[in-house]
Parts: structure tokens; C-alpha cells; sequence
């Protein structure tokens, strides 16, 4: 019993882990998304930018979005570990090795 127990507490810290950093992400993204539109806004804005600033600013969208998308295959490798955890250490049926199908291919999408 205490290594069942111990197995589901792993899995909901896990789990809690994951969800705690999707939250943070979700402000993180519509951050990044409004700094990368400003950005790119003034990348093709030639009467107030030289091209050196502007190649400036498209190179610094390029950055944070990237930093985002990093930050999203975190979230997805976590959630997927979680499910791989739980399948591990529980009798899995069709229906919990097709979500662990879909969060590992969501994983390979983001990356």
C-alpha cells in the first residue's frame, strides 16, 4: 500500500507541476504574442526604422518565440511524462494509451 501510495502522490505532483506551468503560460504566451507583433510591426515600419533596427527587431521576435516554444514542449513533455508515469504503474486500458499516444504527439509537433 505505501508504494501505490507513494506511486499516486508522484503522479499528482507530476500532474500538479504540469498544470502549474500551462497556467503560467498561458499569461507568458499572450505576452510574448503581443511583444512579437510589436516587433514585427516596427520591422516594417521603413520611415521610423534604419534596416539595421529593423533586422534588429525581427531577429528579437525570432528569439521570443522561440523561448516560447520551449517553454511549450516543457508543458507537453511534462504532461506527457505524467500519463507515462500513471500508465506505468497502473493496469492501462485503450483509452489511456491513446492519450499518451496524443500528448507524445503533441510533443513531436511542438518540437
Amino acid at each position: 500500500i505505501s508504494n501505490d501510495a507513494n506511486a499516486a502522490a508522484k503522479i499528482a505532483d507530476q500532474r500538479a507541476n504540469a498544470e502549474k506551468k500551462a497556467r503560467d503560460l498561458i499569461v507568458e504566451r499572450a505576452e510574448a504574442e503581443r511583444k512579437i507583433a510589436e516587433l514585427r510591426e516596427k520591422a516594417v515600419n521603413k520611415d521610423k526604422f534604419t534596416a539595421q533596427e529593423r533586422i534588429k527587431c525581427l531577429e528579437e521576435a525570432g528569439r521570443v518565440s522561440d523561448e516560447l516554444a520551449a517553454k511549450e514542449v516543457e508543458v507537453a513533455k511534462l504532461r506527457l511524462e505524467a500519463k507515462q508515469t500513471e500508465n506505468a504503474l497502473t493496469k492501462s486500458n485503450k483509452e489511456d494509451l491513446n492519450e499518451a499516444a496524443q500528448l507524445e504527439a503533441n510533443v513531436i509537433q511542438l518540437e
